[in-house]
């Protein structure tokens, strides 16, 4: 018999189908397309090409239950995935719920994050049930949920029938003794689990007894490395690798320290975020920033104003200080002759198409011929660097790259060596440094200046080092000439403490222009806001003292354009006889600006690291306020870095008055290090770890810092550490003595 030709094409190659489409008549080509789509279909089912999604990270988003109900209903069938990270949505106990549904019939899922998703223990059980006869599932990352004892109960009960899970972080759960009871009773029986953490939960003496008992018979003791009585060794060994090269302040009395701060307790983290809300929608009506001289930055103040009025007795007081106003006429023009050959290079608003910028409060000037660069060696942030610079850097264009101090001390220097212009350039240090930035060289500016990009920085800086290489450039720069603009800062006071010992605490509350600030700085204004109100809260109580010290709490203006309100409050300051109000009357200022970074870091302020213009007197004081917030993050067994004080903040002008600083930040465009993101990891989990290689803050200075952008983890442990600071100074008998004892000043100052 001959052979038949089959009725359908599904049994054909692909390749083969669209030959034969053509000569088709229409009906049996309607047939044959869908025999195609179901075919192809057939194809990415099986073929491994489409088959490759086995990761899937979601982690920060607004995913709630519907969501997760969703996700669910594709795990119940999906074979390729292998890890899901849902960790800090907003799933609830029904979003709990789903998941755990679906982990009964999922047969590839190994990894599983659902840190900090609001879940409670009714999520606990749902999960506790799934992990009874789940098979595959060997992490699960559940901390940062309030699921307390009853939750860990549940967990516990479907520990005790699982066979896979090895990894599972409890850390952050409110767990206490009954709860740490119920997971050692399960130890006792599982032979799977290996790493279980339960670091910063509520687990006392008790608690510890039934892990230990339950360590001495579980099978597999020698292999179970992360348990909580191993944590604790672990973080109190624990020595950041900043601070292995130098000792800093090791106070005697610490071990003596209760680190019980009824302060610290006393401050409820949504009350940071309805603060934070509240600036999301004041800069969302304004165009989406609250820089100053504009709507957003004037509500931001009222808002701050109002509420402290409405909340707490303390005086408060508005500053007004002027601002010189800033704008361009035209755009800026910049050439650059290498041995004659002449480029005109690129001005845009958008930076990252710009090769060159205008600088906040440059001065206008017309260039009428090419004048030659110096280049200034190392960064430009010591006298040495630019009396070594080769030629001289008088009368000539300097030329000075990003990096180690604040562009502001760049701009001084240059003045002291009578430049005619200054040329600052970014440092190539990531792909995010490598485009020009908008900066500020502050408002008492006189040098005419611009921020290139590192690359044409770069070509400029190495064709000038070649002594037979003719380097110049020609720029004008043409500003508005406008009055000066109003901007405020804000003091709050308590109306009780001597105003001749006065702890001040600050934070920024502009933003930059292009994005709201949530968290630079909402998140320090926020935080700051609450540190007030949560005071006068408890003065009202009768059971705890009042402090011996004034605290004062200020909140500046325009810190994103050369930390001026912070300036113009210590100029005056330095100026004033007003007892309260003179420099001599400020004993302490703690800074905290941006708390909240997404690839976080527990940041501490260095003070081995304040530069040797500032006075000496300031230094012993620093050092042990950096020790105060280090041993409160190994108490509470968290990771923690040192940073510099490297003049980007509104502790600068303190330091430079010789006043003790210190404070806290969660990381600005830096770059989180493999040894960070693997250090982290082993105290708080691979979900709250971050990723090495990335920036701490990827919205800094940027439209997208919005509330989104905040890590609410970090800002409530980076809001707790600084009350407990706060209220631990407050109550040193002699703080004055403590922060600037006379034998170690003395010997600084020789």
């Amino acid at each position: 018999m001959a052979n038949q030709i089959p009725s359908s094409f599904l049994g054909l190659p692909v390749e083969l189908i669209y030959r034969i489409l053509d000569n088709l008549d229409n009906l049996t080509l309607v047939y044959s397309i869908r025999d195609v789509c179901i075919r192809l279909n057939m194809i990415t089912d099986t073929y491994n090409r489409y088959q490759t999604l086995t990761k899937l990270s979601l982690w920060n988003n607004e995913i709630g239950a519907l969501g997760a109900e969703h996700l669910a209903g594709a795990l119940r069938n999906n074979t390729m995935l292998t890890e899901l990270d849902l960790s800090y949505n907003q799933l609830g106990d029904l979003g709990a719920k789903h998941l755990a549904d679906a982990l009964r019939n999922n047969t590839t899922l190994t990894i599983l994050g659902l840190s900090g998703i609001e879940m409670g223990a009714l999520g606990a059980q749902y999960l506790g049930d799934a992990l009874r006869n789940n098979k595959t599932l060997t992490t699960l990352q559940l901390s940062s949920n309030p699921i307390r004892d009853e939750g860990a109960q549940h967990l516990a009960d479907g520990l005790q029938n699982n066979k896979t899970l090895t990894t599972l972080y409890l850390t952050f759960n409110k767990i206490g003794d009954k709860g740490a009871h119920h997971l050692a009773d399960a130890l006792r029986i599982n032979t799977a689990l290996t790493q279980l953490y339960l670091t910063k939960n509520e687990i006392e003496d008790l608690g510890a007894e039934h892990l230990a008992g339950a360590l001495r018979n579980n099978t597999m003791k020698k292999r179970i490395t992360a348990i909580i009585v191993v944590q604790i060794v672990l973080q109190l060994v624990y020595l950041s690798p900043s601070i292995a090269t130098q000792p800093i302040f090791n106070d005697q009395d610490s071990s003596k320290r209760s680190f019980h701060s009824p302060y610290a307790e006393s401050i409820r983290i949504d009350e940071v975020v309805t603060h934070l809300n509240e600036l999301q929608r004041i800069a969302t009506a304004a165009n989406g920033t609250r820089a100053f001289n504009t709507p957003g930055f004037n509500h931001t103040v009222d808002y701050l104003t109002n509420y402290l009025s409405a909340n707490t007795n303390f005086k408060i007081t508005k500053s007004i200080f002027p601002i010189k106003y800033f704008a361009l006429e035209n755009n800026p023009i910049f050439l650059s002759s290498i041995d004659g050959k002449i480029t005109n290079h690129t001005y845009s608003k958008n930076r990252f198409q710009a090769e060159f910028l205008e600088v906040a409060f440059s001065t206008s000037i017309s260039f009428h011929h090419f004048v030659p660069i110096t280049v200034i060696p190392n960064f430009g942030c010591s006298n040495t660097d630019w009396l070594v610079a080769n030629p001289a850097p008088a009368s000539r264009v300097a030329l000075v790259k990003r990096g180690e101090c604040a562009f502001t001390d760049k701009g001084i220097l240059a003045t002291n060596y009578n430049v005619t212009g200054l040329l600052l350039y970014n440092d190539g240090t990531s792909s995010d440094r490598r485009s020009p930035i908008f900066e500020s060289l502050g408002q008492n500016n006189v040098l005419p200046a611009l921020f290139l990009s590192f690359d044409l920085g770069e070509r400029l800086s190495n064709a000038a080092r070649n002594p037979s290489v003719n380097v110049s450039v020609l720029f004008n720069i043409s500003i508005v000439d406008e009055k000066p603009i109003p901007v405020a800062n804000i003091c709050a006071d308590t109306p009780t403490g001597d105003p001749t010992q006065t702890i001040l605490i600050g934070s920024h509350t502009d933003s930059v222009s292009t994005g709201p600030g949530i968290n630079d700085n909402g998140s320090g204004t926020a935080a700051n806001l609450a540190f007030a109100v949560a005071l006068a809260r408890i003065f009202r109580t009768f059971n705890y003292a009042k402090y011996k010290y004034r605290i004062r709490f200020c909140w500046w203006g325009a810190e994103e354009v050369g930390v001026l309100g912070s300036n113009f409050h210590v100029a005056n300051a330095q100026n004033s006889t007003v007892v309260g109000e003179r420099i001599a009357d400020y004993l302490a200022y703690l800074n905290f600006d941006m708390l909240g970074s997404p690839n976080f870091i527990f940041g501490i302020y260095d003070g081995r690291t304040i530069r040797n213009n500032n006075p000496p007197s300031a230094i012993p004081g620093s050092n042990k306020i950096s020790a105060l917030f280090r041993d409160w993050f190994i108490q509470h067994y968290l990771p923690w870095d040192f940073s510099d004080f490297d003049g980007r903040s509104d502790y600068s002008p303190f330091l430079a008055a010789g006043v003790a600083a210190g404070g806290l930040v969660s990381g600005l465009d830096g770059i989180k290090s493999q040894e960070q993101r693997d250090r982290y990891e082993k105290f708080l989990g691979p979900g709250l770890s971050g990723l090495a290689g990335v920036i701490h803050d990827p919205c800094y200075h940027k439209a997208c810092d919005t509330i989104q952008n905040i890590n609410l983890f970090c800002l409530e442990n980076m809001v707790q550490a600084a009350a407990y600071t706060i209220e631990t100074l407050a109550r040193l008998p002699d703080l004055k003595g403590w922060l600037y004892p006379l034998n170690e000043t003395q010997y600084l100052n020789v």
